[in-house]
């Protein structure tokens, strides 16, 4: 199936942990949002803007920290019971 994308990130180690994906691939990102995943070797069918070899290269999500201490020894910054996640409320 042809993609169309802003962005294809082809031939690249693509790991995501949340899935349990580890293969070679191609990530079609369209508007900045990822719109496909693509298993394989080579570039896929279909137009890019841009196109990055990411061969030899690992294609990963952003990986945050989730050690902070932002809120130690001020409790009026503590909102991480009711709001979790990684940020900070100020």
């Amino acid at each position: 199936m042809p993609v169309s994308a802003d962005l294809i990130i082809h031939d690249g180690r693509v790991i995501d942990p949340e899935t349990g994906r580890d293969e070679i691939a191609s990530v079609a990102i369209k508007d900045g949002v990822i719109q496909a995943i693509i298993p394989g070797p080579g570039l896929p069918a279909g137009e890019a803007r841009q196109t990055i070899d990411a061969a030899g290269s690992v294609v990963s999500p952003g990986f945050i920290s989730t050690h902070t201490h932002e809120a130690a020894g001020a409790p009026h910054l503590d909102h991480s019971r009711k709001h979790p996640g990684n940020h900070v409320v100020v």
